[in-house]
């Protein structure tokens, strides 16, 4: 999705984004504040963004999985903060809407500076080492309007990065949850399917969010969780869903934090 942007003051958009991540945070009580030299976001370890609009403001191809993304991404978010949370880990959380006035994206100039000051946030948090990652739920089997007997894209659980943007760090977190600790094989024995050929090998395809967390030396990445309507068909509900992939979540979180450890060596 290309996005469009207003001119926005920097500097506003450099207090938003500290004012934001200090009220958002979650972080433990060990992390410090944000609002030292406006650049500084503490001592954040992990940064969890959500990257979609919300199912009931403007969106611009921007709403994922049948326009309802955000209602299983936001509990699963929910979930790893806890995770991260438990384990000592200072984690924050941030949404698009975040950067929006009372928090609602509902024109299309909102849409673009809150889309503006979110990317901010995403470089700051590239110039700090975080390590970012970006969840999402897929699509699911989608077939050829023409012939639907044709299937023309299989959706499933699936790591992804930006060709153009793939640190040191980001392509050994990365190599580490595919092949050490076999994070999607875990979301797999869960009943979700892998996206066919995504198993075996790093995956690259342009993002825009990709783009610039691919950059951090503490590693980024784009998980997606797996195909949106196989999980709603074989969990039901949002929370049934993050209920059913506790073991992965876990699993996503020790790669982590062990690539954490690694990068303080």
């Amino acid at each position: 999705m290309a996005r469009l942007f207003i001119r926005v003051s920097r500097l506003f958009l450099l207090s938003l984004v500290c004012l934001s991540l200090f009220i958002l945070s979650g972080c433990t009580a060990a992390s410090s504040s944000v609002s030292d030299d406006q650049h500084n976001i503490g001592q954040i370890e992990v940064l969890l963004v959500s990257d979609h609009t919300l199912p009931n403001h403007l969106n611009k191809a921007t709403a994922g999985a049948n326009g309802l993304e955000r209602n299983y991404i936001d509990p699963t978010l929910a979930r790893l903060t806890e995770i991260f949370q438990a384990r000592g880990i200072a984690v924050a959380t941030i949404n698009v809407e975040d950067f929006a006035p009372q928090q609602t994206i509902l024109d299309e100039p909102t849409f673009n500076a809150a889309y503006n000051a979110y990317d901010v946030v995403l470089e700051l948090a590239v110039k700090h080492k975080i390590t970012v990652i970006s969840v999402h739920y897929d699509a699911d089997i989608l077939y050829d309007t023409q012939d639907p007997s044709v299937i023309t894209y299989t959706g499933g659980a699936q790591i992804i990065l930006d060709p153009r943007a793939v640190s040191e760090s980001t392509l050994s977190l990365v190599n580490s949850l595919l092949f050490d600790y076999q994070l999607l094989e875990s979301l797999n024995k869960t009943g979700l399917r892998i996206r066919p050929d995504y198993d075996d090998e790093i995956r690259y395809q342009r993002n825009l969010t990709l783009n610039i967390i691919g950059h951090s030396a503490g590693g980024g990445l784009l998980l997606e969780i797996g195909a949106q309507d196989q999980a709603i068909e074989l969990f039901g509900s949002p929370q049934q869903i993050v209920s059913a992939i506790e073991k992965p979540l876990n699993v996503l979180v020790d790669g982590v934090i062990a690539h954490r450890a690694k990068l303080k060596d």
